[in-house]
């Protein structure tokens, strides 16, 4: 939902993950709506790969049990 991110950190979520959602965008992994970024089919299946994308580089392959 883009219209609540933007409500609660002021900035589009477009253009803060822009790095992140250019790449999955063009595997045809998630895609962006007017109000929303959207996992396609294959996004959804692949998640587990996808979110990291999002996450801080200092957060990124550590494995929690």
């Amino acid at each position: 939902d883009r219209r609540g991110f933007m409500k609660r950190h002021g900035v589009d979520p477009v253009a803060r993950f822009a790095g992140a959602l250019g790449p999955l965008c063009e595997a045809g992994l998630a895609r962006v709506e007017p109000d929303a970024i959207v996992l396609t089919l294959e996004g959804l299946v692949h998640a587990d790969r996808v979110l990291p994308s999002f996450y801080r580089s200092e957060h990124r392959g550590i494995r929690y049990s």
